[in-house]
């Protein structure tokens, strides 16, 4: 019996070996100051685990060091009150190679980067980090690496060299960042797995720590030569439209031959509009577009038009039950009834004025003062999924430019409709929308007025000011929106050869109101400087540009003006009853409109 249980002993004692081996570093002459590099103490635990096999300890109190090279059969522990910090942002602090069975654990705090180079079974969990630069980095093949339940905040989450592995699985962090993946270099197929995660994107809304930038000059080529004539300024104009197409958005695709079935028509509005619901198709088993269109009655004449795509289809913009549901995929949202991802007749007449504070849209005031309503559902042209899998194989890079181009072929479908007046067309919309009506306004000069709303990033913002919304967030959320060449600019704002403003300028010297809420993401103070930089272009073509007030306070209108207008205000994110007011108004000046 005695044996036996002595041999028990001994298998636990084998077994729980790992444990039984701790190499504390102060025993191998780390001192707890805070204001000491303790490198060379660390890596003579590390040497002296790696001989026998063990975890190096990490006791509480502040440890600084530069790299450490963990071994095979080496583990690290971060004890309760322990802070191991990194020396220098950009060095990993951990470099891990070819350890097989490699961990990192405690509750401790990993103030450093970790490179992966050759592992395999490593597990990462449950400590806090705090990390300046890149959390893991994958170089060569690794193998089953798990990283779970870390809490803190990191520039970078996951980067990898090659993408070589794919075993890699990130669960249940809860980590404030800047990047949570390289977008630029990640596999479409395979790749990271990423599941119950708890991602908070930390930016700048600081404007103290907005560093100087400069801007390009839209009256000057890109080699350097001024913008003298008109006709100088139309190759100018195609200049830059060629290298946002080149650099940010995609191609704009040319026009396409159509064909329109009306669906449906009859009196709305209690007689006040004309409905038409009309089927832009563009081969006959091909997609197509449902347009929804809303006509005053009363007017004797041709009737302006507000043109814009909407988020979850035309019903959700009336009450009306003759308006048809869309049978496009829509991104699933309960609250808005969308259900396996198609629209439902619960969400009929969502956004009318009756049924929402927030996003609206008011037909009946836009009947009343003589503007007809043209509309569709942007899934019908492209879908816009927010997982990154769906992303890969239902979307296509460009959606932005193709949601633009959908908005000029609904303007090709007004040139048809004798009840629209071609020439007096509003487009619009708010966020990605928004900035899809932007880029409508740019390419088509069709359009009498462009009027976007809250675009955010990528939109009227500047992106060199390096605050709210910057490239990286908006590459890794939704890289269908753009040209993959836009990745590149992805922590490297300040190397674009452009910059929002340019864009802006494309419109001139037609009417522009850009419409801004105070929200830091969306940046609404970068807004108004990119229209005072594109405002050289309206005064160069005879132009009034944006008047030369300060930055206007909340739903203050003084810096709209006669051609260019900007406006902010405060609340939540869409367009409101205040936007819409606001987009009326400038129209009805613009079209020397007088209020009845």
């Amino acid at each position: 019996m005695k044996n036996l249980i002595l041999s028990v002993l001994v298998l636990v004692a084998c077994l729980g070996g790992r444990e039984e081996r701790r190499y504390v570093i102060t025993a191998y002459g780390a001192k707890c100051d805070t204001t000491a590099v303790q490198t060379a103490a660390i890596q003579r635990a590390i040497n002296a685990a790696a001989r026998r096999g063990g975890t190096v300890v990490i006791p509480a109190g502040l440890w600084r060091s530069e790299t450490l090279h963990f071994k095979p059969r080496t583990h690290l522990l971060l004890e309760k009150g322990a802070v191991l910090q990194g020396v220098a942002v950009e060095t990993a602090l951990v470099h891990a190679d070819a350890c097989d069975g490699f961990s990192i654990a405690g509750s401790g705090t990993l103030g450093g980067g970790v490179v992966l180079s050759r592992c395999a079974r490593v597990s990462i969990r449950d400590c806090q980090v705090d990390c300046r630069g890149d959390l893991l980095t994958l170089e060569g093949e690794n193998r089953e690496v798990s990283v779970e339940g870390l809490k803190g905040k990191a520039h970078t989450v996951l980067r990898s060299s090659s993408w070589a592995s794919e075993d890699v699985l990130i669960q249940r962090c809860t980590l404030s960042c800047r990047r949570f993946r390289d977008m630029m270099d990640a596999p479409k197929d395979g790749g990271p797995v990423f599941r119950e995660n708890k991602w908070k994107y930390t930016y700048n809304k600081d404007e103290a720590q907005v560093k100087p930038y400069a801007l390009e000059d839209p009256l000057s080529f890109a080699d350097g030569t001024p913008v003298k004539t008109v006709c100088d300024w139309k190759r100018r104009r195609k200049e830059i439209l060629d290298l946002f197409q080149q650099e940010m958005y995609g191609s704009m695709p040319k026009p396409r031959r159509y064909s329109l079935e009306t669906l449906e028509e009859g009196p709305a509005l209690e007689g006040k509009a004309w409905r038409r619901q009309v089927r832009m198709s563009f081969r006959p088993d091909g997609p197509s577009i449902d347009w929804l269109i809303m006509a005053p009655t009363r007017s004797d004449r041709p009737s302006p038009a507000i043109l814009m795509l909407n988020f979850y289809g035309n019903h959700t913009t009336t009450d009306d039950p003759e308006v048809l549901l869309p049978s496009s995929w829509l991104e699933d949202n309960e609250q808005y009834g969308i259900v396996h991802h198609r629209a439902t007749e619960r969400s009929r007449g969502m956004f009318t004025p009756e049924r929402s504070r927030e996003t609206v849209f008011p037909i009946h005031e836009m009947i009343s003062r003589g503007y007809a309503f043209v509309t569709a559902c942007y899934g019908d042209v492209t879908p816009d999924p927010a997982d990154p899998s769906l992303q890969a194989t239902l979307a296509r890079p460009g959606s932005l430019i193709a949601w633009a181009w959908a908005m000029s072929r609904g303007l090709d479908m007004l040139e048809e409709d004798a009840s629209i007046d071609e020439d007096r067309v509003v487009v619009t919309g708010s966020s990605r929308l928004g900035k899809a009506a932007l880029l409508a306004g740019a390419f088509d000069e069709r359009f009498a007025i462009v009027a976007p709303n809250q675009t955010g990033g990528g939109g009227a913002p500047l992106s060199k000011r390096n605050f709210g919304e910057y490239v990286a967030s908006e590459v890794e959320h939704f890289p269908h929106w753009w040209s993959p060449a836009y990745a590149k600019y992805a922590e490297a704002e300040a190397s674009q050869p452009f910059d929002q403003h340019l864009l802006l300028s494309c419109v001139a010297p037609r009417p522009l109101l850009v419409e801004g809420f105070n929200n830091p993401w969306f940046d609404t103070y970068g807004e108004f400087l990119a229209l005072k930089a594109a405002s050289v272009v309206w005064r160069f073509l005879g132009a009034e540009g944006l008047p030369a007030v300060a930055w206007p306070a909340d739903e203050e209108t003084s810096a709209i003006g006669e051609r260019v207008g900007y406006v902010r205000r405060s609340g939540g994110h869409g367009l409101f009853a205040e936007d819409w007011g606001w987009i009326l108004d400038f129209a009805d000046q613009i079209f020397d409109i007088e209020r009845q």
